[in-house]
């Protein structure tokens, strides 16, 4: 997963491509336990999608700029969109 992207980036590959966000934190159990198994499963089913670990400790602005207030969260786009 990519890590220490600005928003700027973020944005662009939102548009550009299908985009999993993982918001999360090195204190959050969860966020840790999920995130090489979610890695794994999309390298082997979707290894083009883009994937980006967001640090909420380390760029709190973006999380907040996608509305996360609690970890962790999962976001796909595709195509731009968020899918729910």
């Amino acid at each position: 997963m990519q890590t220490d992207l600005t928003h700027a980036q973020i944005e662009h590959l939102k548009s550009t491509q299908a985009l999993l966000l993982l918001f999360g934190g090195a204190q959050c159990g969860v966020c840790q336990a999920i995130k090489p198994k979610l890695e794994f499963l999309l390298a082997q089913r979707y290894p083009e999608m883009a994937r980006v670990y967001v640090d909420c400790a380390g760029s709190p602005d973006i999380c907040a700029q996608h509305g996360v207030f609690s970890l962790p969260v999962v976001q796909l786009y595709i195509e731009g969109r968020l899918c729910l």
